[in-house]
């Protein structure tokens, strides 16, 4: 081309970033070269008519442009979590004087012969014999049914008994 050719030797035109030729050249009018910089640049007309070397401005085409959004505030929706609680445990009370034998489940004292059943009574009679200081008559229970007997100790095995006795004597 005419326009690349002309003045490119001249020391005025080669030593500026833009080509090294006129920019009002006609040949050159609207057009896109190569600077002395490396970078693009366009001929393009100025207010006064005469032509400039403008350097050509390439958007990234990788990356998108913005466009400016309301920003949307998030709300921190974190899981409400009720103060603990502190379970206390509360121990049972214990009654050295008068100790009552170790709770059994029904299950266990449906298992039972009739003499363990009437070996256990007897302990608990006895507990609660020194417990009130009144004579339990322990010799009646020799004449009861195996079956009253189990039932008599489910009684005195339950939690109403033994709440009972710790009320009043283990205070």
């Amino acid at each position: 081309m005419v326009c690349e050719d002309y003045h490119s030797s001249l020391k005025k035109y080669s030593s500026r970033p833009s080509p090294p030729f006129p920019a009002n050249n006609v040949e050159c009018h609207y057009r896109t070269f190569v600077g002395n910089d490396g970078k693009q640049y366009s001929s393009q007309p100025a207010k006064s008519g005469v032509f400039r070397w403008v350097r050509v401005v390439k958007a990234n085409s990788n990356t998108k442009t913005r466009t400016n959004k309301s920003v949307k505030r998030s709300t921190n929706k974190s899981v409400k979590r009720s103060p603990k609680t502190k379970i206390i445990y509360i121990k049972a009370a214990y009654c050295p004087e008068y100790p009552l034998p170790k709770a059994l489940t029904n299950a266990k004292i449906k298992a039972m012969t009739k003499a363990q059943v009437y070996k256990t009574l007897v302990k608990v009679e006895k507990a609660w014999e020194k417990m009130s200081g009144r004579n339990q008559d322990i010799e009646r229970l020799k004449d009861y049914t195996e079956a009253k007997l189990k039932k008599n100790l489910i009684e005195s095995n339950g939690k109403k008994f033994r709440d009972m006795w710790n009320d009043q004597y283990c205070e």
